[in-house]
């Protein structure tokens, strides 16, 4: 495994949220009334997913190698 998969001594992993959850977030956010200052909203799905198993998957599903350049 390269550098590119891994941080420190665990593999890189990335959450990936549908876009349209995110824009829908942001406006449910912008039309929140803060019971406090400095509340903090999360978009992300809050499940991350291994890099290399996405593109393991995206390889399997597209019948295609990826090619990786580092």
């Amino acid at each position: 495994m390269t550098h590119l998969f891994c941080s420190g001594d665990r593999p890189l992993a990335r959450d990936f949220t549908y876009i349209d959850d995110v824009t829908s977030g942001v406006v449910a956010a912008m039309r929140y009334e803060p019971t406090r200052c400095g509340q903090v909203f999360n978009l992300g799905h809050g499940s991350p997913v291994i890099v290399r198993q996405m593109i393991a998957i995206l390889e399997a599903e597209l019948n295609i190698t990826a090619r990786i350049v580092i």
